[in-house]
């Protein structure tokens, strides 16, 4: 079910406006002439709401005080992108009068419904009036619009959880024109979602939002919009449930303890969302998001290392076969577990990531340093594919 059914919109254009240079021909009768005006298209957006057929008018405008003999004017239509579509109608054919005494007529335009978007330019040529003597622009004045029409459709799409920070995961709008702002106004994860405020394109910002487990539907608003005028359409990205599993070569990792664990090289850096690392006497913990091993009211209920999960087996025996649970309530005491107990292997779960590791350990030094570096431990692990 789309979150924002209410803000659908059915077909829609906004209007951007584009200049020429001065005409040293243009309003030469200044001052107090009754005759000297001239004429511009207006730079007024519009919106067409309704399905199907719909009429644009762009207006044009004669600014004088008195147009004794009508102007007329001629203009040309050009597609910008591609072609115009089937359906589309210059109304005016090319031509627009503006009566004796009148001030303001409009172009109109048959916008049809269409399956993409396009862009169109409406470019004024000039004016037939003998008597009446008027320039088309001084330069200030509007003689170019172009005109940008988009589908009613919602931007749907589906991709695989987890993605990179930047992917690009849509556009917008294709056969944009320059003068458009793009803009996210509303998302259902905050800080999930970018948009390009000149291109459109939307993007990840947050890797760690795309959680099929906990978003596996990401929404949000963008907003296109010029300085008169703005329309809104739906996003809705769909996630994929993506399991991996690291089945490559074993790969150890070893860290002699008595040193620094926030730097690299004293972690093993699995994945963005997974550090492990050890302190001084306590056990590994996630130096992603954490700072040190974070006790629970009894030791099995503590969480750490946060975004893990750990089972007795291998991936072999099938993941679905084995009970998952903190690394404190399946190891225990890991001084026990590796040099009493038998230090059967383990398989580690990066929920973040849905990814599975197969993970033996080799060593784990006791906390008084009697057998090495306080903090030391090592394990082996697979790699990816």
């Amino acid at each position: 079910m789309k979150m924002y059914k209410e803000l659908k919109i059915v077909l829609w254009l906004t209007t951007l406006s584009t200049f020429i240079g001065c005409n040293d021909n243009a309003d030469q009768f200044g001052g107090n002439n009754p005759k000297s005006g001239y004429v511009a298209l207006l730079s007024e957006s519009t919106i067409v709401t309704e399905e199907g057929l719909g009429t644009l008018s762009i207006p044009v405008e004669l600014n004088t005080s008195i147009n004794p003999n009508g102007v007329t004017v001629t203009y040309s239509v050009e597609a910008l992108n591609g072609v115009l579509p089937n359906g589309f109608v210059d109304r005016s054919n090319g031509s627009l009068t503006i009566p004796e005494g009148e001030i303001e007529r409009s172009l109109n335009f048959t916008i049809p419904n269409n399956d993409g978007d396009y862009s169109f330019r409406i470019q004024l040529n000039g004016i037939d009036d003998s008597d009446f003597s008027i320039g088309l622009s001084d330069g200030s004045k509007v003689v170019a619009t172009d005109v940008f029409v988009g589908t009613r459709d919602d931007i749907v799409i589906t991709i695989d959880e987890n993605p990179a920070f930047g992917q690009l995961l849509a556009a917008t709008a294709t056969n944009v024109v320059d003068g458009l702002s793009f803009s996210l106004i509303d998302e259902s994860v905050s800080g999930a979602l970018d948009v390009d405020s000149v291109t459109g394109e939307i993007s990840v910002l947050d890797p760690l939002a795309f959680d099929w487990e906990i978003n596996p539907v990401i929404n949000g608003i963008v907003e296109i919009s010029t300085a008169f005028s703005s329309l809104r359409k739906n996003i809705e990205i769909n996630l994929n449930d993506i399991t991996i599993f690291w089945t490559g070569p074993m790969m150890d990792f070893v860290y002699e303890g008595d040193g620094d664990a926030t730097l690299p090289e004293n972690q093993d850096r699995i994945t963005n969302n997974v550090w492990i690392t050890r302190g001084p006497n306590f056990p590994i913990y996630n130096a992603a998001i954490e700072s040190q091993f974070m006790f629970g009211p009894t030791f099995p209920e503590s969480i750490s290392p946060e975004r893990t999960l750990w089972a007795v087996g291998s991936i072999a025996d099938g993941v679905e076969n084995l009970a998952f649970a903190t690394f404190a309530t399946t190891v225990g005491s890991a001084f026990r577990y590796i040099n009493v107990d038998g230090n059967a292997p383990l398989v580690l779960f990066l929920v973040k990531d849905d990814t599975y590791i197969d993970l033996t350990f080799i060593d784990w030094h006791r906390g008084n340093g009697a057998d090495g570096g306080l903090g030391g431990f090592s394990y082996m692990r697979s790699t990816q594919n």
